[in-house]
């Protein structure tokens, strides 16, 4: 699995509220940050990666979701969930 994070090109994390439950937002900044990763959040995720972050796109999904968040989801080459 590492190996297919690191080769792509256009990475999307999408996180839930778990990050944020498990205290891991640090850990997902610098999953990021590491990886040139966007991420977008489920309504749950909200703030596991500061919405000020250059890799936050927002939040994603039919409840608070935009559809540019959407598009970068579509036009990921490898999505981490």
């Amino acid at each position: 699995m590492a190996e297919k994070l690191i080769a792509a090109d256009r990475l999307v994390i999408i996180c839930g509220g778990g990050v944020v439950l498990a205290d891991a937002c640090a850990e997902l900044a610098t999953l990021a940050e590491a990886l040139d990763a966007i991420v977008v959040t489920s309504v749950s995720g909200q703030g596991a990666l500061a919405e000020t972050h250059p890799n936050c796109a927002g939040v994603v999904g039919s409840n608070g979701g935009q559809p540019a968040t959407r598009a970068l989801v579509d036009a990921a080459d490898c999505v981490f969930f």
